[in-house]
């Protein structure tokens, strides 16, 4: 829809207008995002976090589903947030109930992998005395149009796919978890100290684990493997980049647990919730893997990760940062994918 406006009803766009449209939808996640931020009592402006993420550039800069989803998935965290702040005894704020539902049926229909992602969201919803038959029940007319698909379908995946995706990938879950920690590190460090004690624990752990038996061996910096001298040294840095990463994942998830301990916050434990089932959906997608994936997740992430962000000058310096590697993440699939 969005082609035909912008190409004027032809619905053909050439390089770089094809472009345009996921650029527009990524403004609207971060506009989307940013309502979520203030409607917690967090600054709008930390919505802009999402900029530092590189897989937010890849999602934006290539013809892709991905931004379509991630604007669908803010548009139902906004529209639950937002209904559960205007609900009241008596009063039920419909237009925010339909934009919940809207943005569950857009997400889910363009990336299946957010039905895991449905009971973190429709905690962000009212869920006081009553209102929580009305969120079960819009929830599931909701995902009516998805479940029209599997049935065309004969299954979750079409026909010609369900050889390709048989299976769990381990290795996949490990990369999602430590994609989703690295993100972290970048947008929220304050999150990863606030809860050190168990974060490096716990990443000491899963990176010492992976190190002796190697139970997620993926092979990581495919991109820049071609500038390395030689395939051995190619092997060492891959291992060496594996036992950080699923020290990443370790870290990440033994904080997300504390922080989850020691809070009782709905928006806290939905959004985690949401985040949490979309990296272990990542491990469903056996035949490949890709940091678009776990980046379904960012705008719960950054609900999540908020209460930690600090503004200043190191923020800048990390959203600077991340956006030039974005971009060089970008230059790479136009020149080498």
């Amino acid at each position: 829809m969005m082609n035909y406006i912008i190409s004027g009803g032809t619905g053909a766009l050439d390089v770089p207008w094809i472009r345009v449209p996921n650029l527009l939808l990524l403004a609207g996640t971060v506009a989307l995002t940013g309502y979520c931020l203030v409607s917690m009592g967090q600054s709008g402006v930390l919505a802009g976090t999402a900029l530092a993420v590189p897989m937010a550039w890849v999602c934006a800069g290539m013809a892709i589903t991905e931004a379509l989803g991630l604007c669908g998935i803010s548009l139902a965290a906004a529209g639950a947030i937002g209904w559960s702040k205007h609900a009241s005894e008596g009063d039920i704020p419909w237009r925010w109930a339909i934009l919940y539902a809207l943005g569950l049926v857009v997400a889910t229909t363009t990336r299946q992998s957010y039905l895991a992602a449905v009971p973190g969201l429709a905690m962000l919803a009212p869920l006081r005395r009553s209102g929580w038959r009305l969120v079960i029940g819009v929830t599931i007319a909701a995902l009516v149009p998805i479940c029209l698909v599997f049935g065309i379908w004969g299954g979750l995946l079409p026909p010609a796919q369900r050889s390709m995706s048989a299976g769990y990938s381990i290795a996949h879950l490990g990369l999602a978890f430590a994609i989703t920690g690295v993100v972290t590190l970048i947008i929220a460090p304050g999150f990863l100290w606030r809860h050190r004690s168990v974060a490096l624990v716990a990443g000491m752990a899963t990176g010492l684990a992976q190190f002796v038996l190697q139970f997620a061996a993926p092979t990581t910096l495919t991109s820049v493997q071609r500038f390395f001298p030689g395939d051995q040294f190619a092997a060492i840095m891959n291992r060496v980049v594996n036992v950080g990463f699923i020290a990443a994942a370790g870290m990440f998830v033994g904080a997300l647990a504390a922080a989850l301990w020691n809070s009782r916050d709905r928006v806290l434990w939905g959004s985690a919730g949401a985040v949490f089932g979309l990296c272990v959906a990542a491990g469903a997608v056996t035949r490949q893997f890709s940091s678009r994936y776990p980046a379904m997740a960012l705008p719960l992430l950054i609900l999540v990760l908020a209460p930690w962000i600090r503004c200043g000058p190191w923020l800048l310096v990390r959203v600077t940062g991340g956006s030039l590697l974005g971009l060089a993440v970008l230059h790479s699939y136009y020149c080498y994918a």
